[in-house]
């Protein structure tokens, strides 16, 4: 799931986080994750998106993260816009002309990868695939106010989730390292659930 060299570790610490900050419902914090998720790739921004969606808590101090975020963010994108002519990165650019490597693209790139790597993929689809089995359960215990404290888990593979969504919209080629924030995310919270499950049976 990790290239050496590349982003994914420094995401999923900031991933962890923003966690943190949909946690304990702290804005400055979250404001800090989210410019800092934007700086290392902009698509990341879908995980701070979907945390401000089901964690109402964090608007009530809105002003705070959005100053944070911008503080943390503004100062690159602004410096990049007249140095380098854009905003955004040329990576952003790279993924919509690329578009697939003949029959493989985002959305079908594991089986690719299963081919030549069965073991390998199946191992590393294991904790996503069972933290996705998680994600329906806690919606349905949130609806009855149930596993409450579970939800910012939720709310990661959610953006896990919504991540992979997007990636497959565009039909980017099926680079190993763009289906490492989705894993991630739901990797995540397959660890809440555990950590929960492991703290009721201990008490």
């Amino acid at each position: 799931l990790s290239t050496v060299g590349l982003e994914k570790t420094l995401a999923a610490a900031l991933l962890g986080v923003l966690l943190l900050a949909a946690v304990r419902v702290r804005p400055v914090l979250f404001g800090v994750a989210a410019g800092l998720l934007a700086l290392t790739r902009l698509d990341l921004v879908v995980f701070a998106l979907l945390v401000l969606l089901g964690r109402p808590g964090l608007w009530r101090g809105w002003w705070r993260w959005l100053l944070t975020a911008s503080a943390v963010a503004l100062p690159w994108f602004t410096w990049s816009w007249f140095a380098f002519g854009s905003a955004v990165p040329d990576t952003l650019v790279i993924k919509q002309l690329q578009r697939s490597w003949g029959d493989w693209d985002f959305s079908n790139g594991l089986w690719l990868y299963h081919g030549a790597f069965p073991t390998a993929v199946v191992v590393s689809l294991l904790p996503p695939l069972l933290g996705l089995v998680c994600l329906p359960v806690l919606g349905a215990l949130r609806a009855f106010r149930r596993a409450v404290r579970l939800w910012p888990w939720a709310l990661l593979g959610a953006g896990g989730v919504a991540h992979h969504h997007v990636y497959t919209l565009l039909g980017v080629p099926p680079y190993h390292w763009y289906y490492a924030p989705g894993l991630i995310g739901l990797s995540l919270l397959l660890a809440g659930v555990l950590g929960a499950v492991w703290w009721e049976l201990s008490l």
